[in-house]
């Protein structure tokens, strides 16, 4: 006995024209749920993400105003520091 596939059979179905004004309800529905599904998503996590990485950059600029010299310069400094305290001759 032949398989019959399911697409193949759909094709031979009879499928009543939409009616008029489905078109603008279908658009409607969907872009309602997908303003929704795209508000819920930037204020979930982007907004969050943004804040976050705003926050970090501003507290960086505040701790380089209050030090007076940004981390990478003061682990330098350290850095250096140590170095020499180590190994006293070798530093210029």
């Amino acid at each position: 006995m032949k398989s019959v596939d399911p697409l193949e059979a759909l094709t031979h179905s009879e499928v009543p024209p939409p009616p008029r004004d489905f078109d603008h309800g279908v658009h409607d529905r969907v872009n309602r749920l997908l303003l929704l599904g795209q508000m819920a998503d930037l204020l979930g996590q982007g907004l969050p993400w943004a804040v976050g990485h705003f926050a970090a950059a501003l507290a960086a600029l505040v701790e380089t105003t209050v030090i007076g010299e940004d981390r990478a310069a003061l682990r330098r400094r350290h850095r250096r520091a140590r170095d020499n305290k180590e190994h006293p001759g070798s530093a210029p």
